[in-house]
């Protein structure tokens, strides 16, 4: 396998676990695990299979700006709102019953936040 597609394994593969949940977890890495996930970057760019050395407090800022990017884009809600007007008396000819049938009105409200 060549080095450009070993490269793209290990980046597709790899770093996608290490940073797939990394906002969620960051936190509770003790400084071995940290130690541990930087000895996989060295092991890979010793190896040949990772141009550049990655650094997991680097990866754990990217992930987290990503995130509260995220959080902070404006959303769209759609409300709609139900309303009773009235009912409508209705009466079955076959049983001779009396059904009301409720008449709804509905509004729909747009709010960006």
């Amino acid at each position: 396998m060549n080095v450009q597609a070993l490269q793209t394994l290990f980046t597709g593969l790899i770093m996608s676990k290490i940073a797939y949940a990394l906002p969620s977890f960051a936190g509770q890495l003790t400084a071995d695990d940290r130690n541990r996930i930087g000895a996989i970057s060295r092991k890979a760019q010793r190896r040949g299979v990772l141009c550049t050395d990655f650094d997991i407090d680097d990866l754990i800022d990217t992930a987290d700006c990503q995130l509260f990017s995220h959080i902070t884009i404006p959303i769209t809600v759609y409300t709609i709102y139900v309303h009773l007007e009235h009912t409508i008396p209705t009466t079955s000819v076959k049983d001779n019953m009396t059904i009301s049938y409720l008449k709804l009105n509905t509004t729909c409200t747009k709010t960006v936040s």
